[in-house]
């Protein structure tokens, strides 16, 4: 090799004529197999990734299944449609004032953020079934007069880069997958404490590297 002649060039320099021969092929063998090593490694190391983000995608698709409701269903039999785009201070007042229950609102939020989940790839993790379960607690605290906060009742979006209790904070890499946080961050932990019911997560640019992405 290339290695191996460049080697024998120094031969009688250092040891005796005719030692380095040897010492350049050993040298030789063992880079070569060094490499080899750290190549399957990584290689190994890749397919072990894509693994765990095929793992994570059909975990997600299993618990889309389960969600019953389609946006265009939704939409030709409901608000939901106006819902979607009201203002959180006018989706507020809306539950306030009893026009809308956080049932409601939160059943087209679920909804609308599964078909762009599907239709462009913006979500990371859907947590539907516990955002229904704590939109009917809140309906069930408003009907007894009880309010939880001045954002009661009202769904808001994670960013995948901010860590919410149970789920994954990935920044887009692989190697974060299925390590889920153990506490709120402080703002999630905030916008819960005024009443506000977290129901989705959303895509980041990898490592955080963009302010934006397609």
């Amino acid at each position: 090799t290339s290695m191996h002649a460049w080697l024998l060039k120094f031969d009688g320099w250092l040891l005796p004529k005719g030692w380095l021969e040897p010492l350049a092929t050993a040298l030789v063998i063992i880079a070569a197999s060094t490499f080899a090593t750290l190549r399957l490694a990584r290689r190994g190391r890749a397919h072990a990734l894509r693994d765990r983000a095929q793992r994570k995608l059909a975990q997600r698709d299993a618990l889309r299944k389960e969600w019953p409701h389609s946006w265009g269903t939704l939409v030709a039999g409901s608000n939901a449609e106006r819902i979607v785009q009201l203002s959180a201070t006018q989706l507020s007042e809306e539950l306030d004032k009893g026009r809308l229950t956080a049932t409601e609102v939160m059943t087209a939020f679920c909804a609308r953020a599964k078909y762009c989940g599907e239709e462009w790839n913006l979500v990371t993790e859907e947590l539907y079934g516990p955002a229904m379960l704590a939109a009917k607690e809140a309906d069930a605290a408003r009907a007894q007069g009880k309010c939880l906060g001045p954002l009661h009742g009202l769904p808001f979006s994670v960013k995948d880069c901010i860590h919410q209790e149970g789920t994954d904070s990935t920044c887009g890499l692989q190697c974060r997958t299925f390590k889920p946080a153990t506490a709120d961050a402080v703002l999630v932990a905030l916008l819960r404490r005024q009443g506000a019911i977290p129901f989705v997560r959303t895509n980041v640019g990898q490592c955080m590297m963009l302010p934006e992405s397609d």
